[in-house]
């Protein structure tokens, strides 16, 4: 699985493999016995669109590996993003390989965390919010936030020009190089989300990982801290969201009519173009 960077960049991590496979020391044969397929990740608006995943499919057979599978690719455009791609594409994958294509198992996914709760102002979190710095991160002071885009809504992307003070900080860069940055949640929008769900945005939280745990999260935090920090409550949910919930539908009308979002029929499917529709409106 590799995306594309830029105007067809290979990603940073697996340029030195590239650059191995383009050596023309390696016979025809260098790669004979090994057998590969290749699923791409990319934005069908890009001229160079999913480069880095044909590159590696095409060397790959040059070099006389055995292809499974015809290329994958995942488009950020498509209805459900990469998942569209994905979803048609992983079931042909376990085909290829003999696997059985769904978990032989569908039971709900034991807890990863466990979170204990007690009383609280919402105005009193145990911990301010610009001391929530998931790890590795650094604060920093945003000086200038300029919309290039049109500022239409018939113009369905937001980009935008930052600028951020580095001086006094460990922060430095090279030109190409990426900025990932933690977005926040609308307060108001989590409180009006909270006060919709029954829950106490002042209750404080103590959170403790256990195994399994992925995702970071601070071990204390108020409940209104914990949606506008941590957890994505107002962004576009995909099949998979869907899927997992499934497993804790206890109505048996509910659980088919989930199950049928990533079922692949057509009700499924304009089911959940329905609600997702509902989520980005």
């Amino acid at each position: 699985v590799v995306s594309t960077c830029g105007l067809g960049e290979y990603p940073q991590n697996c340029k030195r493999t590239w650059m191995k496979l383009q050596s023309q020391d390696l016979p025809m044969t260098w790669l004979s016995g090994v057998k590969f397929c290749v699923f791409g990740l990319g934005d069908s608006t890009y001229a160079q669109f999913c480069y880095a995943a044909a590159g590696f499919d095409v060397r790959l057979g040059e070099l006389g590996a055995h292809r499974l599978l015809q290329r994958g690719v995942g488009d950020d455009r498509d209805e459900d993003r990469y998942y569209t791609g994905w979803d048609a594409w992983l079931p042909e994958l376990w085909k290829a390989l003999g696997a059985p294509q769904l978990p032989l198992s569908r039971d709900v996914p034991s807890a990863c965390y466990r979170v204990t709760t007690s009383p609280g102002k919402v105005d009193s979190p145990p911990v301010p919010d610009d001391d929530i710095v998931p790890p590795g991160a650094t604060k920093l002071t945003l000086r200038t936030n300029r919309l290039l885009t049109p500022d239409d809504k018939a113009y369905d992307r937001d980009i935008r020009h930052y600028e951020f003070e580095i001086k006094g900080t460990t922060i430095s860069y090279k030109t190409g190089d990426s900025l990932a940055i933690w977005p926040r949640n609308p307060v108001k929008l989590v409180e009006e989300f909270c006060s919709m769900m029954g829950l106490d945005p002042g209750q404080q939280l103590q959170v403790v990982p256990l195994e399994g745990a992925r995702n970071w999260c601070p071990e204390e935090l108020s409940v209104r801290q914990l949606f506008s920090h941590v957890l994505d409550v107002f962004g576009k949910p995909n099949k998979k969201f869907f899927d997992t919930l499934s497993l804790f539908a206890k109505d048996e009308k509910e659980k088919a009519t989930l199950e049928s979002i990533v079922s692949g029929s057509d009700e499924g499917k304009a089911l959940y173009r329905d609600l997702v529709h509902d989520f980005a409106h």
